[in-house]
């Protein structure tokens, strides 16, 4: 069995990742 947990972690920070700079400029603009 994969390791599902670890997978999903992975594919939750890939999605953070592509939208770090969005959410720092708006972290930033407010």
């Amino acid at each position: 069995m994969p390791d599902i947990c670890g997978i999903h972690r992975d594919l939750v920070n890939f999605m953070l990742k592509k939208q770090e700079p969005r959410l720092d400029s708006a972290s930033r603009g407010s």
